[in-house]
């Protein structure tokens, strides 16, 4: 499994932490020591295509695209307009789409070739996205005055065209299509503790349920099925299909990860030092943890 940590802001700390658990065995900066190079500024998200990794580096506003068997660079996408580069998925074509914060428009970027070939205007700045069929679901997290925004974005992946908004909660991160849902994590209003989980109906788009997270809230991971794990005012576990949520633990994190078997969640410490990341059982209870680097702030598990 690989953890993205990512580093102080301006400090140029981003790295990548491979774990083998059942070992114990931890190599602290996978892409600088293959490449003899550091990763850059901010580690945001990791995505697979085929034999690669696409890390999306977000203040260097940058993509790196290394080898999967061994980390070795095979290209560098540079991300235009200072956008603050996010999240990305794959659309059909050999393409995939690149989030940004700071822009108005979603990127497209070419797999084969690594460049970056067009961009979809959305309105405002970009989080999570989600890839159904010929449909990306695009939360619309900061509005161009720099305020929380509370939609998502549907975008026809074929023509590259904003095809309608769904209004959800407030300050949208991440997005999954699960079923016949649509779920997204909204962070809510800071010093609120308003931060919520938001179920659509998939078809439709309307709201049928809320699953209230009682803090300013971020990610979750998917379980079997309809199951979250979600980072609230602990660790977690919500049923999008019923609402129905259980507190696993009282301990607090900054991601959250789930393999399968057993939840992952990453502790930054003081910001400042090697971090720690936490394997627990589904039930909560904390099996062992892993040193890694500055801030872990993702996971990625082998076959996802």
């Amino acid at each position: 499994m690989l953890v993205l940590n990512q580093g102080g802001f301006n400090k140029g700390e981003a790295t990548v932490s491979e774990i083998r658990p059942e070992s114990g065995t931890v190599i602290a900066d996978v892409f600088e020591t293959k490449n003899g190079r550091p990763l850059g500024d901010i580690a945001q998200s990791l995505m697979p295509y085929g034999d690669r990794y696409y890390i999306v580096v977000n203040n260097s506003q940058k993509i790196e695209v290394v080898a999967k068997s061994d980390y070795r660079s095979v290209a560098t996408i540079a991300i235009p307009d200072n956008a603050g580069p996010r999240y990305m998925a794959q659309i059909a074509g050999g393409s995939a789409y690149v989030t940004a914060l700071f822009s108005d428009r979603l990127y497209k970027v070419n797999l084969r070739s690594n460049t970056v070939t067009g961009a979809v205007t959305i309105g405002s700045g970009t989080e999570g996205i989600a890839v159904s069929n010929d449909t990306a679901f695009v939360a619309k997290n900061l509005n161009a005055d720099f305020s929380a925004g509370n939609q998502i974005a549907l975008v026809r992946t074929s023509t590259d065209q904003v095809i309608t908004t769904w209004t959800t909660g407030t300050g949208p991160v991440q997005v999954e299509v699960v079923g016949p849902y649509v779920i997204v994590s909204c962070s809510g209003t800071w010093g609120r503790n308003d931060g919520e989980i938001v179920v659509h109906n998939r078809t439709t788009g309307a709201i049928v349920r809320r699953i209230a997270l009682h803090t300013y809230a971020s990610t979750f991971a998917l379980g079997a099925g309809t199951t979250l794990y979600a980072l609230g005012n602990g660790i977690i576990r919500a049923d999008a299909a019923t609402g129905a949520t259980t507190t696993l633990s009282t301990k607090t994190a900054y991601a959250i990860g789930f393999d399968g078997d057993r939840i992952w969640i990453a502790d930054p410490l003081n910001y400042a030092q090697a971090g720690l990341v936490y394997r627990l059982s589904v039930v909560g209870a904390v099996q062992d943890s892993f040193r890694v680097g500055i801030i872990p702030g993702g996971f990625h598990f082998d076959g996802e």
